[in-house]
């Protein structure tokens, strides 16, 4: 069966808006947008990002919290560099995925 997908959209580039919180580590800034959440869960794979980011001088953990803000599917979750003044992002193929829930099934 055809759906017509081409991947030729795209997200618009502007700045976060809307109410966001901020969370500051050693060398890691969340931007977290509550209102987006789509409730997919990546961001708990190691006891939060939220309590990741405070700890983020260690290696491991600044790469596991990056992981969970480039997994979230919804964009609720911006990492921002502080060393190097920018944005993490994924570098992602377009592609649709689909995303079950088993919790609420």
């Amino acid at each position: 069966m055809r759906i017509g997908f081409d991947g030729t959209e795209t997200a618009a580039q502007e700045k976060i808006s809307g109410p966001s919180k901020e969370h500051d580590g050693p060398n890691l800034r969340l931007i977290d947008v509550e209102e987006l959440c789509a409730s997919a869960r990546f961001c708990h794979r190691a006891g939060g990002i939220w309590n990741l980011i405070p700890k983020s001088d260690d290696p491991a953990l600044k790469k596991t919290a990056v992981e969970e803000a480039c997994d979230c599917p919804s964009g609720r979750l911006v990492v921002f560099d502080k060393k190097a003044q920018q944005i993490i992002e994924a570098e992602l193929r377009k592609s649709i995925g689909l995303i079950e829930d088993p919790w609420i099934g």
